[in-house]
């Protein structure tokens, strides 16, 4: 499992995608499911939704799945205004 925690934001993504990244990597490398763990998150922003469609691309050519924790409801809301809220259920 991955924490995540404080803002995902325009601000904090990029330093937040360059140190998950290589673990997130290795973690789906072997088979079972990598989670992210979002109860650390404490505000998200459309920026927080294009780094998880990252992380799922990531996902696609590896044995492992990806399973989302926690997701903030404001994470959902923007999720379901830009119609895609399926790639947050997996």
């Amino acid at each position: 499992m991955l924490e995540l925690k404080g803002p995902l934001d325009q601000r904090t993504v990029v330093a937040l995608r360059h140190e998950v990244d290589a673990e997130l990597i290795e973690k789906l490398g072997e088979p079972g499911t990598v989670t992210l763990d979002f109860s650390g998150v404490t505000r998200a922003d459309s920026a927080a939704l294009s780094l998880i469609l990252h992380w799922m691309r990531l996902r696609r050519t590896r044995p492992a799945t990806l399973a989302l924790k926690a997701v903030p409801e404001q994470l959902r809301a923007l999720a379901r205004t830009s119609r895609m809220e399926q790639y947050l259920d997996g």
